[in-house]
């Protein structure tokens, strides 16, 4: 008996089964037989907007725009920093980011 485990769309973590095998032997007509997987290294598959577009902000006044980053991969997504090449923006909020697979944040 083979059995196969397909774990390339799974996220990271342990799953854990059982095979249940029906036999003839009258004292264990079913038999249980455990069966685990650890997927690792299931990486991130991060999208974002390609361009943040502030439209016209007049002399004096600021705007906010939201960036939304979200994670289409397996594996878990962390931030630890962000930096801005031009003074003239700043990022607010909190740091660190965590994206689990399937989440988004702004």
């Amino acid at each position: 008996m083979t059995i196969h485990a397909n774990g390339s769309t799974l996220k990271n973590g342990t799953y854990t089964a059982d095979a249940v095998l029906t036999t003839n032997d009258k004292e264990n007509v079913l038999l249980k037989l455990p069966i685990s997987l650890a997927i690792k290294n299931q990486a991130p598959l991060l999208k974002v907007a390609d361009i943040v577009d502030f439209n016209s902000v007049f002399v004096g006044v600021s705007k906010t725009v939201d960036v939304t980053v979200s994670n289409f991969g397996y594996g878990d997504f962390s931030a630890f920093s962000v930096s801005i090449s031009n003074p003239q923006f700043t990022v607010v909020g909190t740091l660190p980011i965590k994206l689990r697979p399937a989440m988004q944040r702004s």
